[in-house]
């Protein structure tokens, strides 16, 4: 809803692609499966369902960062909060 506003901008990784409402059923043999039960749209009626919503700065972590504890997308959002500040000064 923020980004649609214009309040906020999306860093880091395509979101999966789901509402967080999936219904769950057992499967023979102990093993368990998901289905989402309600439409994903977001609020200019676009469907996000298995697609995921793009953020507006793609960053992703590297098996690298997480080997060196290093979080890249923090680190990018940080840079662009710097970099806007910058901008009002």
């Amino acid at each position: 809803m923020m980004k649609n506003e214009g309040r906020a901008v999306l860093i880091g990784e395509r979101s999966a692609g789901t509402n967080g409402q999936p219904l769950i059923h057992s499967l023979p043999g102990g093993g368990k499966y998901a289905v989402c039960t309600q439409k994903c749209l977001t609020d200019d009626m676009v469907d996000y369902n298995n697609v995921g919503i793009k953020p507006d700065i793609e960053c992703c972590i590297t098996l690298r960062d997480y080997e060196n504890s290093y979080d890249r997308v923090m680190a990018e959002g940080l840079s662009y909060i710097r970099s806007r500040c910058e901008n009002l000064l």
